[in-house]
Parts: C-alpha cells; structure tokens; sequence
C-alpha cells in the first residue's frame, strides 16, 4: 500500500527520471515532514469530526479542535487571492513559478471544485500539450472556478451561508460606508459597535434575524435617516451578496418605513422602488421588476420633469430590464430616449453619451441591424480612443462588440484582428478574468471559422 500523499503521489507520477537529486532530496524530506507530524492523518481526523458533528460554524468548530486563535477576515467561507498564492506555492516544490496541471485538479478540489482529470482537460483542453500551468494561470482558473462554486453553494445553502456572512466585520463595514457616503456624516465607533453587536447577536440566536426585531434592536440608538439608511444599505449589501430572500425583506422594510415616515410621493421613496426593482430583475421576475421601475420613475418624473437628468438611473434600468427580457424594439426605443436627455445634457462627444451609443449599437446587434451598429461603434471608439486613451478598458469592450458584428457579418479576419487588439489590451489593463476569457474564446473561434473558411475554399478550387 502506497502511503505516499497525494501531492507526492502526483510527483512520483510525473516520473523521478526527471528531477533531479536535490529535487528527490526535497521529495523526500517533503515526504518525511507530512509523516513526522501526521498531518494527511490529521486532516482525515478533521474531515471526520466535521462530518460527525455538522456543526453551523465550522471554522469556528476547527478552532476549537485545534486550540489556536484564527483571525477570521470577511465573509467566513471566502478564500482570498492569498490564499489561493499560498495553495500555488505548496505545490510548487521547486519554485519554478510552475506546476503540473494535475496538481491544479488536486486544488481545485480543496476548494470544493471537483474535476477528475479528464473532465478538467475537457474543459481546459489547451493544457493537455501544455502539462504545466504557470501560477497566474493557476490563480485565475482557481479564482474563476470558486467563485462559480461559491454561486451554487450559496443559493443552495441561502439561509445558513447568510448567517455566517452577516457574522463579519466586513458587512457591517459595507453597510456603514454606504451610509456614511450618503449622509456624508460618519456614524463613527458607537453605531458600528451597536451594528456589530445586533448581528454577532443575531447569528448566536438565528431566530431573531428577522425585519422586525433588528428595527426593534436598533431604533432607540438611530434617528429616522440613520434607520432609513440603515435598512436600505442592509438590503442592498443582501442583494449584492446573492441573498435574495434577505434583502427582499430589508428592502420593503425600508420602503414601508419612508413611506410612513416620508410620504408615498418621496424620492427616498422612489429609491427603495428602484433597489426593489433591481432585485427582482436579479431574481428574473421581470413583471415586479418593471412594475417597482415604473413606480420609482413616476415620482422622479413628478419631482424634477419628465426628460431631467436625474431621471437617468431609472430609464437606463428599464433599457436593460427590456434587453433582458430580449424585448429589443422597446429597448432601443428606450435607450434613443436616453440618448437625447444625454446630448442636451452633456453634448454628443461626451463619454457618456458614448455609452448610450454603444448600448444602442448592442441593440441593433440583436436586430441583426449590424452595418448600423458597426458605424455607431465606430463612433464610440473615437470619443473612448480620445477621452480615455486608445488603450483604456472601454475601449478594448468596444474593440469586442465591433468584433462581434463582423463576425456575423462573417467578416471573420477583420473581427480577429479586432479580438485580439482587445485581448492585448485587456491583458495588459489587468481587466476581469471573465473578459479575458471571453475575448479568449472568440478569438480561438474566429480562428477557427477562418480555417475552416480557407479549407472550404481549398476544396472548391479543386473541383
């Protein structure tokens, strides 16, 4: 029987042939070190407590099996960039900044993402022939990967992951710094202390998390705005965080609140219909969405005139909403509205007025209308080129769209070379993983149109 880990397991796979005698030095002393203190059998041993006992907090059940003091940082089951350098790091034996993309499959599955190798390859076939995977690319697939399990588990396990966000420093934090920003008044230590002990409290007593005992808790410590902020930025860092349920409660708590408090004709009032409209748009039940954006633009369009500036956010909402619902001739029409309130506001060459072109360009992607879109584009790409630099992000997200209506246009050499300027840009700009990797895959496929376009014609004049 192999008692040999799984990571040293994984080294003796690639072949001792090729390592050579102080690298089978660090293999073994490796080896040695895991054996000398026991730690594969003290993992087991944890695994098993875990599963035996099922505890609510498991980190904190871990902490007390282990008798030591952990600092926990934001929300308990978030595992950081640093975190994910220091997995790369314990793999990367000899610190070649490089590691079998096996050892990226183990990863994975410390975090909960469970790939065998072959499904691994079918998703990421590119490091087949490679073999090794450097560590920004290890930290990427490891942070893009969480982040979709996080997703799943989250909504699988809404209630229970909820009370141990709301356990952290960092909600209260966010929660804080959003009223701090709209009062422009920091609530300073002794709100924050109050935030913190009614959440801790709540978490100790899960029945309590509810709308009306955490009014019940806070009201004799805030005024009616404190309160009103309170309740909105709650539901809103809810919402952001995937907890749907929660802030939807928060939400229409606040609203509730302003309109008692406030009158039903309020701006204040108009926001919470806004966020409310944003959450159900998240939830994708589209009809309440519309219905709470129509509410909150009535009374925007009652206080400040029908075509003012400050009613943007809400039309720009309902644009998208219609989009989503691929509702795309009301969309257009409304982002053409949008666009008229933007060139008396701001002129035709101000950026955001490039940003309502760009959106209708979209639009007429999804109309099939791509010679309009293309010119409109085009447009956008010298206001973004003389604005924001030819190298900015935005213009690398326009160099994409431009791509891809030529590619449906089949115009596939000129999208490619589009695709790709946007890819180096992207890169350089350190942009999101998803944006690369989207650019990424278009360009393998316009790549491939191309050969497949060039073999077409081979055989076409043969025959």
């Amino acid at each position: 029987m192999n008692h040999r880990s799984p990571v040293l397991q994984n080294l003796q796979k690639l072949g001792e042939r090729n390592v050579t005698r102080s690298q089978k030095t660090s293999i073994v002393e490796a080896e040695k070190y895991l054996a000398e203190n026991k730690i594969e059998e003290m993992f087991n041993e944890l695994l098993a407590q875990v599963i035996q006992n099922r505890p609510k907090d498991v980190k904190k059940f871990l902490r007390e099996q282990l008798e030591l003091q952990i600092k926990l940082q934001g929300d308990n089951y978030y595992i950081t960039k640093q975190d994910i350098e220091a997995i790369f790091l314990n793999y990367d034996f000899f610190q070649e900044n490089k590691v079998p993309y096996t050892m990226l499959v183990q990863a994975l599955g410390l975090v909960g993402v469970e790939y065998s190798v072959k499904e691994f390859l079918e998703r990421y076939p590119q490091y087949e022939a490679q073999k090794y995977i450097v560590k920004e690319q290890f930290i990427m697939i490891m942070t893009d990967e969480y982040r979709e399990r996080l997703k799943k588990y989250k909504k699988k396990n809404e209630d229970a992951y909820m009370l141990q966000a709301i356990a952290s420093d960092t909600f209260v934090n966010d929660i804080l710094i959003y009223c701090d920003l709209e009062l422009k008044n920091p609530f300073g230590k002794e709100l924050y202390g109050c935030m913190k002990r009614i959440l801790d409290y709540m978490i100790k007593n899960p029945e309590l998390c509810v709308l009306e005992q955490f009014t019940q808790a806070l009201q004799p410590e805030l005024t009616t705005a404190q309160m009103s902020l309170i309740l909105n930025a709650t539901g809103i860092e809810f919402m952001e965080r995937g907890y749907f349920k929660q802030s939807e409660q928060f939400l229409k708590g606040c609203l509730q609140f302003r309109f008692q408090n406030l009158g039903e004709n309020s701006i204040e009032v108009a926001k919470c219909y806004n966020n409310i409209g944003l959450l159900k748009r998240q939830q994708e039940e589209f009809d309440d969405s519309m219905t709470n954006f129509q509410k909150s633009l009535r009374i925007y369009q009652n206080f400040y005139g029908k075509d003012h500036i400050a009613c943007l956010e809400i039309l720009e909402n309902i644009a998208i909403l219609l989009r989503s619902q691929q509702n795309y001739d009301l969309a257009l029409n409304q982002y053409e509205n949008i666009l008229k309130i933007k060139e008396n506001r701001f002129g035709p060459n101000h950026i955001e007025t490039a940003q309502t072109i760009e959106n209708i360009a979209v639009v007429l992607i999804k109309k099939q209308r791509f010679d309009e879109a293309i010119e409109k584009l085009q447009k956008v790409l010298e206001i973004k080129k003389k604005k924001q630099g030819e190298n900015s992000m935005t213009v690398a997200g326009t160099l994409h769209n431009i791509s891809l209506a030529l590619e449906a246009k089949q115009q596939f050499k000129q999208a490619l070379k589009l695709s790709k300027n946007a890819l180096s840009i992207s890169k350089n700009e350190s942009l999101t993983n998803s944006f690369v990797r989207t650019v990424e895959n278009h360009v393998k496929n316009l790549e491939k149109n191309i050969e497949e376009a060039n073999e077409q014609l081979d055989v076409s004049q043969e025959l």
